[in-house]
């Protein structure tokens, strides 16, 4: 799995033309950067889990909790990281994966309490393997974005697919 840090390399030294990354905005001068949607990132649990039916959970509800989360470089993992910080709240165990699917699945199997995009937990969510949390702590949101090197020729594939991405902006 290629982390959101390694896909500016990849960019800039030609080897893929076009990434989609999900994190902050991104501020690099070299890349051209368009945003396709704002994502919310939710606080989730197995329904069996003790904080799936307590109220008004705030960050320092998961201190003695294990937080499962992606490895460092992931695009949205600093802003989770920096509000536990912010409020002086250090998780007791963090569990590190590689991929959402990971640890959609560990979360499920009550292994923790995971922050993930909502949008890659919503059928989880539907068919009740995961549940929201009653979040009371600050909102954390981050961003789809569509990011390719400003100097790089685009061939009409490439621009049909920025199109496209473009054409389903916000939907």
């Amino acid at each position: 799995m290629l982390l959101c840090e390694q896909f500016f390399e990849l960019i800039k030294t030609n080897k893929i033309d076009i990434a989609l990354v999900l994190t902050d905005k991104i501020k690099a001068q070299e890349m051209t950067v368009q945003t396709l949607h704002d994502e919310d990132l939710t606080v989730v649990a197995s329904p069996l889990h003790p904080l799936a039916q307590k109220k008004n959970i705030k960050p320092h509800d998961l201190a003695n909790e294990c937080l499962i989360i992606t490895l460092p470089g992931c695009g949205y993992r600093p802003l989770i990281l920096s509000m536990f910080k912010e409020r002086q709240v250090k998780p007791e165990v963090l569990m590190e994966l590689s991929s959402i699917g990971a640890i959609r699945q560990c979360t499920i199997c009550g292994l923790g309490v995971a922050i993930l995009p909502k949008i890659a937990i919503k059928d989880d969510l539907e068919r009740d393997k995961l549940v929201e949390l009653d979040w009371a702590g600050p909102k954390i949101n981050v961003k789809t974005q569509l990011i390719y090197h400003y100097e790089k020729w685009l061939t009409p594939a490439m621009h049909a697919f920025l199109e496209l991405c473009t054409s389903m902006k916000g939907s």
